[in-house]
């Protein structure tokens, strides 16, 4: 069986003066309890094949656990204590710094995570939960951190109130029910409440800003710009139509073209991120050059989204679409684990549970027309704010 669920209390709740403290209380969840130090706790989920796993996100800290049905007791029973009796030991926080840094470290190197830190910079406030502080800024952010901090987070923002369970198997409703009434009773309410973010910087001009990195074989570039909405948008899923025809796969229009006909490029994509429930997003398309060919990539990406823009998507395109939607949709919830998710997927965005067979009628209704609207109503490529990075000068030429 798996067991998903989440409560508020991820990134969007930080200080302004740190910026990683959620994500570091999260990653300190399976380093030991008060009563318990993480060896054993290792020990005793291997001992019955059991996994439990915690992340941070933008509102919500998700955990989930997969186990046999007969097990689902003693695993309750240890991811509750692990949620309520953290230790934040010393030497295990000093473990994680290195890890988190390492991986910053890591980033600094990568061409596409630095051009999508840029862009994020470009379209939003420093506020604003889709904004990325430079590595520098989240690598002081977390050498900061200390065990009284991490305390101070859990004990302020971390309880019931908005947590959500889902479990999905060969589960008893009742069984499992008492079995977390029995490990989370009595555990604080949380005062946190569901945040919105106003605008982005939607009003923002067009602007390009190029990255010099040396050494690197390829150049990563983004083209983005906010469309203001949020998941629960009912102009959501046609614009999401649209930008996969564009260049979700393979088959879309990005690929077809710039990759296998002109061969400018191995990968190039479209997509929308940042879009939750009471935060706004933005639109982009991602594509990978080589330094000497930056140039014609970039005039071959913005070409075909300039046609995609004024000429529209076909019938036969969003008719594509939309089956392979629906198609991947039904096949995500074929697993345990994809069902829980797309439960817990649902409740968190506010919906019902009714949702996930609303989710198919909703694609299935939605016109060309509706499409098209959606394209021209959001993406203005007199707008778009571009961002390279790679080995190539301030100027974007070869270095």
């Amino acid at each position: 069986m798996t067991i998903s669920g989440s409560f508020l209390g991820g990134g969007m709740y930080d200080p302004q003066e740190n910026r990683m403290l959620a994500r570091m209380v999260t990653a300190m969840l399976d380093q030991g309890t008060e009563r318990r130090d993480k060896m054993e706790i290792r020990e005793m989920l291997a001992s019955v094949g059991a996994a439990i796993s915690f992340a941070c996100g933008t509102h919500w800290v998700r955990f989930a656990a997969t186990c046999l049905k007969q097990d689902m007791g003693m695993v309750v029973g240890l991811l509750a204590e692990q949620l309520r009796e953290p230790a934040f030991k010393s030497a295990d926080l000093d473990i994680v710094k290195q890890r988190v840094l390492a991986f910053l470290e890591q980033e600094k190197e990568d061409t596409g995570t630095q051009a999508k830190i840029k862009l994020s910079q470009m379209l939003y406030a420093p506020e604003h939960p889709n904004y990325i502080p430079d590595d520098t800024v989240r690598a002081k952010h977390v050498r900061a951190v200390t065990p009284a901090d991490l305390k101070e987070y859990h004990a302020s923002n971390l309880g019931l109130g908005t947590m959500t369970v889902v479990a999905v198997g060969d589960v008893d409703a009742q069984v499992v029910s008492s079995a977390v009434t029995k490990a989370f009773g009595g555990w604080r309410t949380s005062p946190l409440a569901l945040r919105t973010v106003g605008p982005t910087r939607s009003e923002a001009a067009a602007a390009t800003e190029y990255i010099p990195m040396t050494e690197k074989t390829s150049v990563d570039v983004i083209v983005g710009q906010p469309v203001g909405i949020d998941v629960n948008h009912p102009d959501r899923y046609p614009l999401g139509i649209a930008t996969k025809i564009l260049g979700e796969d393979f088959s879309g229009r990005l690929m077809t073209t710039v990759r296998d006909e002109q061969g400018l490029t191995y990968a190039v994509y479209s997509g929308i991120s940042g879009i939750q429930r009471g935060i706004t997003g933005h639109w982009f398309t991602w594509g990978t050059f080589a330094p000497t060919l930056l140039k014609k990539g970039e005039q071959a990406v913005l070409e075909q989204v300039r046609r995609w823009t004024e000429d529209g998507v076909t019938n036969a395109e969003v008719a594509e679409r939309k089956e392979n939607i629906i198609g991947s949709y039904k096949v995500g919830l074929a697993t345990t684990g994809g069902l829980a998710d797309a439960i817990l997927t649902a409740i968190e965005e506010g919906r019902s549970k009714e949702y996930l067979d609303e989710f198919p009628k909703i694609i299935a209704a939605i016109t060309p027309e509706q499409v098209n609207e959606a394209v021209k109503k959001y993406i203005d490529p007199e707008r778009f704010v571009l961002v390279a990075a790679g080995s190539i000068d301030k100027n974007g030429k070869p270095l």
